[in-house]
């Protein structure tokens, strides 16, 4: 079985609801193609200045892949 991990930056432009309707879609696919699908999140734009003071962290774009 194929694995892959997706983060999933939410923010700012499209709202909470699309991203899950997305991840939803994803989770379908993955489960018709035999592909084991592991989400992590985080937040970007906006969200992320007002929690943390920069638009986009650094962190999770260097998680091992």
């Amino acid at each position: 079985m194929t694995a892959w991990t997706v983060l999933v930056l939410g923010g700012d432009g499209i709202g909470p609801e699309v991203t899950e309707a997305a991840l939803e879609v994803l989770g379908v696919v993955a489960a018709s193609a035999n592909i084991a699908v592991e989400v992590e999140h985080d937040l970007a734009g906006g969200v992320c200045f007002t929690a943390h003071g920069v638009v986009r962290r650094d962190d999770p774009l260097q998680r091992p892949r």
